[in-house]
């Protein structure tokens, strides 16, 4: 049921992305150059961007903080509390790379959540105490310190995957708590994610698959017309909730599956 080499290769899976000035809007550009990165799949762009900014910056007569920006790319916003990994299967439908971001300045949405490092503890925690509310009833999560809750956190700010299995591996399963529901939502472009209560069995006793799963939360769906991804893979449709959710989960423990148009 639990493959390390798999959540190994999940977690070192990085998308190389190219960060771009708006030149509209930063007017005082001297010579415009690109910052280059590979930024890993599980994290959070306002983690990722500081290093971005501070080279971007030497183009500009001011210094850029994350505050001042926002992302878009192909005319659309990139949501700040969406993993990386998730926001590319979302945005980009070939495999052209890298990944071309711009970053500006003005009108910024204000459907984004400030991006300080504080904000985004906050909302991944929310996030793993969501999840740990559909397996345990929160039963594990509160058993947890502080100092656990943020070492998850923590451990991916500085991408360490062993410290944030010691600490994670008590949220896939408990001996004391069987899972009651799979935390799993179902995102299609431009429309807001579907979220439904998913039990890791059929009501015969039966392991639920990812098909079973799909057609509970999106009952009229044709699925012969959509190629379904989770962690930029093609997920075969037999495959059981119980074992992406142990497997193939980001960090949030979440499994986010993309359903793209074929």
């Amino acid at each position: 049921m639990d493959d390390y080499e798999i959540r190994r290769n999940i977690w070192e899976g990085k998308i190389p992305v190219e960060f771009d000035f708006d030149t509209r809007e930063f007017t005082s550009i001297r010579s415009p150059q690109s910052y280059f990165a590979m930024l890993p799949r599980i994290s959070y762009f306002p983690l990722c961007l500081s290093k971005a900014l501070k080279f971007l910056s030497l183009s500009v007569d001011e210094d850029i903080d994350v505050k001042d920006v926002w992302l878009e790319y192909n005319g659309q916003i990139l949501k700040w509390h969406y993993p990386i990994g998730l926001l590319y299967d979302m945005h980009v439908a070939d495999v052209t790379l890298p990944w071309v971001i711009n970053v500006r300045s003005q009108n910024h949405p204000d459907e984004l959540v400030h991006p300080s490092k504080d904000t985004m503890r906050h909302i991944f925690l929310q996030a793993i105490k969501e999840a740990d509310q559909l397996k345990h009833r929160g039963q594990v999560i509160s058993s947890m310190t502080k100092d656990e809750h943020n070492r998850l956190f923590d451990s991916v700010v500085n991408n360490k995957f062993d410290d944030f299995w010691s600490v994670n591996k008590r949220l896939m399963h408990d001996e004391t708590n069987k899972i009651s529901y799979i935390p799993i939502r179902f995102y299609e472009p431009g429309s807001p994610f579907k979220q439904v209560l998913i039990s890791p069995s059929n009501e015969d006793d039966s392991p639920c698959t990812l098909e079973n799963a799909i057609r509970k939360a999106l009952p009229t769906i044709d699925l012969s017309s959509y190629t379904v991804i989770s962690q930029g893979i093609n997920v075969p449709l037999n495959t059981p909730v119980i074992w992406m959710a142990r497997n193939l989960s980001y960090p949030d423990n979440f499994i986010h599956i993309l359903l793209r148009k074929s």
